[in-house]
């Protein structure tokens, strides 16, 4: 590519303040979708699903396993709350505690360790399961009542002045960014199919087997303006375990799409296999073992040793993401004409400089409000 390449790595301190919790308050927020009483009222969140046959034997054996583990009393919790509405305002549960409880997972299902627990594979497979229901449909459920996200629409407002191709990293899973791309805004309907305007031409990089819900069609990654790089996986993707064929199921924040997976009800384009969600969990060194996300990382490390630019916005950067850490690693310092770093956290700033070097390059802002004011 001979076009200036602005690059845009997206973690969970972008999506935050759009209101999509970040890993250290799923867990509370999990607590409030699941119900409890007020006013001596069951109030109940997380759909139609009813709580006692049905979110109890999902959740309750997930914070069962998270006790045993940690020696916490999310369960004896969680029977209060269903009994007398009181929820503190956060159970105490840090990132590292919730990567720390889904890499133990992972070893389980590997059989790397055993953690003296006597179970199954099946027994395995079914907890990871229900943790990962957990976590992923409290993600989804959270976006609720998001009709038009404030930051991301002024980012894409602010992205689409300026000059170049944008290449966006994200390690989120949300679709808020989607439903940005997708708003009235942007596309419109000539009475035939929906446009958008040229500047806003973008893809996901990635080869869709199967597409649905979708009133776009993406361009051939050459064309298109604004490349989105989702490396963890999305909440809209999924892919058949025997064929590899991986599928987009919608564009939008839908609070019900993992409550669908859950049952089984995303099939293959022929309808034969079950769909797994195309989604890397929140495990401490996240191997990428898909197909498909492998060759959007290659894409990924490509698009990163050409930047020009690169913007930062609400990552960490933990040690332990290997992955990610390689990939930062490749970018051309030296040709570097501007790095911008948005996080209030001295350590994760240091990391970065320790890997950009040069500090006069270095623009710094505390949050994403005031990056995007002073963003030119």
């Amino acid at each position: 590519m001979t076009e200036k390449i602005n690059l845009y790595i997206l973690g969970a301190g972008a999506s935050n303040p759009d209101g999509v919790p970040v890993t250290s308050e799923l867990i509370d927020q999990a607590f409030w979708n699941f119900g409890g009483k007020y006013d001596n009222k069951d109030m109940f969140l997380m759909g139609t699903w009813d709580k006692e046959t049905e979110v109890l034997p999902i959740v309750k054996p997930v914070l069962e396993l998270y006790d045993k583990f940690y020696g916490t009393d999310l369960v004896e919790k969680l029977k209060n709350y269903y009994k007398d509405g009181y929820h503190p305002v956060s159970l105490g549960i840090a990132t590292n505690n919730i990567e720390d409880f889904f890499s133990r997972l992972y070893y389980l299902s590997k059989g790397i360790e055993s953690y003296n627990l006597n179970l199954t594979k099946q027994e395995i497979s079914d907890l990871s399961k229900k943790a990962n229901y957990l976590f992923f449909h409290t993600l989804a459920h959270s976006t609720i009542g998001i009709s038009k996200p404030k930051y991301y629409s002024t980012f894409v407002e602010k992205l689409l002045k300026r000059n170049g191709k944008h290449c966006i990293m994200s390690f989120n899973y949300d679709l808020l960014l989607e439903d940005v791309f997708t708003s009235r805004d942007y596309l419109k309907y000539d009475g035939y199919k929906w446009l958008y305007p040229e500047e806003l031409k973008w893809s996901y990089c990635i080869n869709f087997n199967n597409v649905s819900g979708v009133p776009y069609d993406f361009p051939q990654e050459e064309q298109a303006r604004i490349l989105y790089l989702k490396l963890h996986g999305s909440l809209n993707w999924s892919f058949c375990p025997l064929t590899q064929e991986v599928s987009m199921h919608t564009l939008h924040a839908d609070a019900w799409i993992y409550k669908r997976f859950y049952k089984e009800e995303l099939r293959c384009r022929n309808g034969s296999h079950v769909n797994l969600p195309l989604l890397i969990p929140p495990i401490k060194n996240k191997e990428i073992d898909s197909p498909e996300l492998r060759s959007l990382w290659s894409k990924a490390y490509n698009l990163v040793s050409q930047a020009k630019e690169v913007h930062i916005i609400g990552y960490s950067l933990p040690e332990v993401d290997i992955e990610a850490n390689k990939l930062l690693g490749q970018l051309p310092v030296k040709m570097l004409e501007r790095i911008v770093i948005v996080n209030p956290n001295k350590n994760h700033i240091n990391k970065f400089i320790r890997i950009l070097q040069d500090k006069s390059k270095i623009s710094l802002f505390d949050n994403f409000e005031q990056y995007l004011v002073n963003y030119k």
